[in-house]
């Protein structure tokens, strides 16, 4: 009387008569059609219809692959069509339909191949019973469809509400645990990242049956603070499994980052200080030590535990990229900068926050096309990332290229927060264009009798403004160029700058007037 047992032994039939020799299948075969027929509907029940449709499906899929022969396709299309009127929202049907397509959609003729069984399994779960085994077969439904992403999340969402259901059922906690670990080795041992999803369900599952395994404390709680989610957990987790081993150098690290992602600088430094202590030759502690130091403002200390981090590790892309771009920002060894981050940007072309390091290491180096070819590439990889846009603003700004500079400055403010540093920029490239177009227009109505005072003060005020943003070199190279005016060492007789021309100006003959002539009084 168990529905999805009778399910599985018809699926075990129809196993067996795979196994059976050639004359002992026909025989079976014809039995089963006989037994499994789908020709009166009216006299059978629903539950009967569903398993007569799915061995009927199993048979088929049965047959001789070298047979592309589409009626009998045909025909148990027109069967299903038939059974909708009644079995349209019955879940075991759904189920069923679900793993039948499944099944014959890699059948030769590929008649099958357009139908998408994940869809009515998922409506399968509109409708099946709130009850344990329901969501088991589910999951191992969503299972059967393969490595999909989106089914193995449907499969672990399934299991978890079967978990749920039946809290006390040791032997299905283990059973989804042992499935679960088979998927968590399987992503491992083919070297692909594991979905935030699975992982959780892994770590979460071994702490609920072992509550003193620290090592699944420690993995849940580095899950956590890696994916930047559930932080305060993770720090309790991390910092729970660091008390039952205290000597376990790995878990100092871990405790450290969830600290880290809590903004506990200081306890998340002690850790990582420890993790060091125990275990000096590791890469990791030396990486988040340096995040950590980097992001307090500790550069000389950042550079020095990237340095170290790449001795132990030198093909690590993360750790290349980010010391590249703390020499770049401090404009400092731009040489070995740009080997670094040409190096991570090889070891990882599609990162676009490497790309901008490379970009932002080329503007340092005042090389504005190549600045602007990886920003650009980064742009298309990350749109709408405020910082990309940002940089992409100033190089502009740098070319003299106000217009396209304030365009990508704007933008960059609409994808971000409050942010003080594309606020300057802005400001910045706003007021120089603003002062710029006064002098293009002041000299071009004017031209070389232009009165230098006036074109003085204006480039006193650029000075004045590049001074107040920290820019000196630009303030002092208006100052010099007001100085070379007042000179006469550059002449007014020519453009000061190449975004404008001075007109040339045409005598005009001059026409007689004419008086007009006087009307008498009288």
């Amino acid at each position: 009387g168990n529905y999805i047992s009778e399910l599985d032994a018809i699926s075990k039939w129809a196993f067996l008569i795979r196994l059976s020799d050639k004359v002992r299948q026909k025989e079976l075969k014809k039995f089963s059609k006989k037994y499994f027929s789908c020709k009166s509907f009216k006299s059978i029940s629903d539950e009967k219809l569903i398993c007569n449709i799915f061995a009927q499906g199993l048979m088929l899929n049965s047959l001789d692959p070298k047979n592309t022969d589409n009626q009998p396709d045909e025909a148990y299309e027109n069967i299903l069509l038939k059974a909708e009127d009644r079995v349209a929202k019955n879940p075991n049907y759904l189920i069923v339909k679900g793993l039948i397509f499944h099944i014959l959609r890699n059948r030769p003729n590929k008649y099958f191949a357009i139908m998408k069984p994940e869809i009515d399994l998922k409506q399968a779960l509109s409708y099946v019973p709130k009850k344990a085994i329901y969501y088991f077969v589910m999951g191992q439904a969503f299972r059967f469809l393969g490595n999909k992403e989106s089914s193995l999340f449907l499969s672990v969402a399934s299991y978890e509400k079967a978990a749920s259901l039946a809290k006390n059922n040791i032997k299905l906690q283990n059973t989804i645990l042992g499935i679960y670990m088979g998927l968590h080795e399987s992503y491992q041992g083919n070297k692909e990242a594991e979905p935030f999803w699975l992982a959780e369900a892994v770590y979460k599952k071994i702490t609920e049956l072992s509550p003193k395994n620290p090592f699944a404390r420690n993995n849940l709680g580095y899950l956590y603070a890696e994916y930047g989610v559930n932080r305060e957990k993770a720090e309790q987790l991390c910092e729970e499994a660091v008390s039952m081993q205290p000597d376990n150098a790995g878990f100092h690290d871990s405790y450290g980052w969830a600290a880290f992602k809590n903004q506990d600088f200081d306890t998340a430094e002690a850790q990582f200080l420890k993790s060091i202590e125990l275990k000096d030759d590791v890469y990791e502690p030396y990486y988040h030590l340096a995040t950590l130091y980097y992001v307090t403002k500790r550069l000389n200390l950042a550079a020095k535990n990237y340095i170290k981090a790449l001795q132990i590790k030198p093909d690590s892309a993360e750790s290349l990229n980010n010391l590249a771009y703390l020499f770049a920002e401090q404009n400092k060894n731009l040489a070995d900068a740009l080997k670094m981050s040409k190096k991570a940007v090889e070891l990882t072309p599609d990162n676009p926050s490497y790309l901008d390091t490379l970009g932002w290491i080329y503007f340092q180096k005042n090389d504005f096309t190549n600045a602007n070819k990886y920003l650009k590439k980064a742009s298309e990889l990350a749109p709408g990332e405020a910082e990309i846009l940002m940089h992409i603003g100033l190089v502009y700004l740098e070319a003299g290229k106000y217009n396209n500079a304030i365009n990508y400055l704007k933008e960059a403010q609409r994808n971000h927060a409050p942010d003080k540093e594309i606020e300057d920029a802005l400001y910045l490239a706003l007021s120089i264009r603003e002062k710029l177009s006064v002098l293009a227009e002041f000299h071009k109505i004017f031209g070389a009798s232009v009165d230098k005072d006036k074109i003085c003060n204006i480039l006193g005020d650029l000075a004045r403004i590049y001074s107040q943003e920290g820019l000196y070199k630009k303030s002092i190279h208006y100052t010099t160029l007001c100085a070379d005016i007042k000179s006469g060492k550059v002449p007014l007789d020519k453009p000061l700058f190449s975004f404008y021309s001075l007109s040339k100006h045409k005598s005009k003959k001059k026409t007689a007037i004419i008086p007009e002539p006087k009307i008498s009084s009288t």
